[in-house]
């Protein structure tokens, strides 16, 4: 695995543990790896390009759906919007972008 595919992992890692983390498993011993599912859409989905709205949806529908937790409040979709605006900064490995960043 290249470093840079490395740093993008773990950058991903890193917002979903201490932005997100829906589930609050943040230094939870044996938890680390409770979101890789998701990181791996997510990666998946910045590779192709996706917008802010796309971001947004996709980790509300994981805390709303897959979760259980119900309805995202008004305090937790800002939560949300500024992850997805903080993933889509993340700097996708050059020789995987299937499209120019946005």
């Amino acid at each position: 695995m290249f470093l840079e595919e490395r740093t993008f992992q773990l950058a991903i890692h890193d917002i979903f543990m201490s932005q997100w983390d829906p589930s609050h498993v943040r230094g939870v011993p044996g938890r680390s790896g409770q979101y890789d599912p998701y990181e791996s859409i997510t990666r998946e989905m910045l590779r192709a390009g996706s917008n802010r709205p796309d971001m947004v949806m996709y980790l509300s529908c994981i805390e709303s759906d897959r979760m259980g937790l119900g309805p995202l409040g008004w305090a937790r979709r800002r939560q949300v919007r500024k992850v997805a605006k903080n993933l889509l900064n993340v700097a996708v490995p050059s020789e995987r972008r299937a499209y120019p960043s946005r």
